[in-house]
């Protein structure tokens, strides 16, 4: 495995605003939060919110996770 392959080793200062949503029971939950801090050090615009009792992809299950109906919400409503 070539670790270089990582986000966690990008250079991310020319990117573009970063919006993350991130569940709590998350497998990659330090590692996102490694990458939000590395973000904000390259003075990336990071926009990060972390979601109580939630896992990897719940974002894609708005049938099964209020969480992600909030989530949806505003767009379904502009």
């Amino acid at each position: 495995m070539d670790l270089k392959a990582s986000p966690l080793c990008a250079r991310l200062d020319d990117l573009l605003p970063i919006s993350i949503h991130l569940g709590e029971a998350e497998l990659l939950f330090t590692d996102s939060i490694r990458y939000a801090d590395l973000a904000r050090a390259a003075v990336v615009a990071i926009a990060l919110s972390i979601w109580e009792d939630m896992r990897h992809a719940f974002l894609s299950f708005v049938c099964l996770f209020a969480a992600a109906v909030m989530w949806l919400a505003p767009s379904l409503t502009s």
